[in-house]
């Protein structure tokens, strides 16, 4: 796998994965006493979703440099979907567009000579380019659903142990608390791993 280092060049305003009016029609909510409360739980479900995807979703500018190990075949960008290539510089050359092409929605970029592709060349390829959802609407509506039902979840749980997983009431109570992960890999409820895992960036 080649390593990259990237810099964001155009940070996105927001990169909240849903609304706080979609929330609170959500749960049910009318009135603005939660608010803060809600928003600040929309902004850490987004990061947390971010980081079990492996990417920034938010459109951004970024400039994204590799450092080549032997002659890899095609280099897969760290965002996606890819909504435009400003420039490809080889060891300080500008590529021509007709000398690369790229998968926008898989982020896999390929170089081009004769109008077949070849592998890579050089020590040093840096790409600027411009990737991610430009909106709410524009992501993929699991992935929405996905950030609603973890605030959701949070919401139905704010008064309670979060630890505790059943209470049973005749004969004075018996109390069961989560041991250990919740999820395949300890991160997710395996309701949203389900809306979120063909999203997730796949090592190639």
């Amino acid at each position: 796998m080649t390593s990259s280092l990237l810099t964001v060049l155009t940070p996105a305003s927001s990169r909240a994965l849903t609304t706080l009016a979609t929330v609170k029609d959500e749960i049910g909510i009318t009135d603005d006493a939660a608010d803060a409360r809600l928003q600040r739980w929309i902004d850490e479900t987004s990061e947390r979703i971010e980081t079990y995807l492996g990417r920034v979703l938010a459109s951004e500018t970024v400039r994204e440099t590799f450092r080549l190990r032997g002659a890899p075949g095609c280099l897969r960008l760290a965002r996606r979907p890819v909504a435009a290539v400003a420039s490809i510089d080889v060891d300080g050359v500008t590529l021509a567009s007709d000398q690369y092409e790229i998968d926008p929605t898989a982020g896999l970029l390929y170089p081009i000579s004769g109008d077949e592709r070849v592998r890579w060349f050089g020590c040093t390829v840096i790409v600027t380019y411009t990737a991610g959802y430009t909106s709410i609407s524009a992501l993929p509506r699991p992935i929405e659903a996905a950030c609603l039902g973890l605030v959701r979840h949070r919401w139905a749980a704010r008064d309670r142990d979060p630890m505790l997983r059943s209470l049973a009431i005749p004969g004075v109570a018996t109390e069961q608390y989560w041991v250990g992960a919740t999820g395949d890999d300890g991160d997710m409820p395996p309701e949203i791993e389900a809306l979120l895992g063909p999203f997730r960036t796949v090592t190639v």
